[in-house]
């Protein structure tokens, strides 16, 4: 069992350098309207979260997936000023005004807040984006609550991760089994925590 898991760590370490660029590549689908609905990019960066706190990818994925997250983001803001004004007319929108009203509302006294959150609330954080667009956030402002809450969110996943991961032996088997098992506990924990609050 032992060889079984240095051979898994070993092929890892060998393609390590990948781990960059395949972190980047899922937090921007795990960010874009549409694809953030299918990735799971939360859970992929606590995955390789375990993996860096046992030392075998380096941390610099931090860096890879807090800009692919924010290119998503970035996409989505670009997509809610590109047909803004034709969301504005959907019936449903048209006949509601104050529902515009309360967003732009929220995004100009709390727009880095409602980026930040949107970022955790994983199926939410691309429709976010469009939203603040919508609502007329300013690219600037959306542009510096993005970026800060990408690497804020990225570190977090990661975080989660790699606490675990610290006290994992390389030669361990649950070096294997951790990658999977902490992001399966982590989603639980956060369903059971969102059922218990609807019910409250």
């Amino acid at each position: 069992m032992i060889s079984t898991v240095q051979d898994v760590t070993d092929l890892i370490q060998a393609h390590k350098a990948i781990a960059g660029p395949l972190g980047l590549v899922v937090a921007f689908f795990g960010s874009l309207l549409g694809t953030n609905l299918v990735v799971p990019a939360g859970s992929f960066l606590t995955a390789m979260g375990v993996l860096i706190g046992a030392g075998v990818i380096p941390w610099t994925i931090l860096i890879w997936a807090a800009c692919g997250a924010s290119l998503g983001m970035t996409a989505c803001f670009a997509l809610g000023q590109h047909f803004g004004a034709r969301v504005q007319q959907i019936p449903m929108v048209r006949n509601r005004p104050e529902f515009m009203q309360r967003a732009e509302a929220i995004f100009k006294k709390y727009g880095f807040l409602s980026i930040l959150i949107g970022y955790f609330s994983g199926p939410l954080r691309a429709p976010i984006a469009c939203i603040a667009a919508i609502a007329g956030m300013g690219r600037f402002k959306f542009e510096l609550a993005n970026i800060s809450s990408a690497f804020i969110w990225s570190a977090s996943a990661l975080g989660v991760g790699a606490a675990p991961g610290a006290i994992i032996e390389r030669d361990s088997i649950w070096l294997v089994i951790a990658p999977v098992l902490v992001p399966v506990v982590g989603l639980s924990a956060a369903a059971y925590y969102f059922r218990w609050k609807t019910r409250r």
